[in-house]
């Protein structure tokens, strides 16, 4: 999204939230530039991260192998630090469906 746009979006948005008094809509966040086509934000990783470590068992584990899907989901998020782009997007996207899954 052009830098230009952002910036009136986010105005737009403060100023419909203070409308209906919504607190902390919009929050300063931190960038990482992958490449010339993608931009990531902090918030973005927060969620993959979140939904790579709450990932739940693929099938009904018994409670004593719990701890060792807890480790593989810890060094599944760890490594998403250094996912390629590709990896890294396609997380992004398994993150918006469990979060989506888990609203409903």
């Amino acid at each position: 999204m052009p830098r230009e746009t952002q910036r009136k979006l986010n105005e737009n948005i403060v100023v419909v939230a203070e409308k209906f008094n919504l607190l902390e809509v919009v929050y300063m966040s931190f960038q990482r530039q992958v490449d010339y086509s993608a931009a990531y934000m902090a918030s973005d990783y927060h969620y993959v991260l979140t939904s790579a470590l709450e990932a739940p068992p693929p099938h009904a584990l018994p409670f004593e192998q719990l701890p060792e899907h807890r480790v593989a989901c810890f060094w599944r998020a760890y490594d998403t630090f250094e996912a390629p782009l590709k990896e890294l997007t396609a997380r992004i996207e398994e993150s918006k469906k469990m979060s989506f899954v888990l609203m409903r």
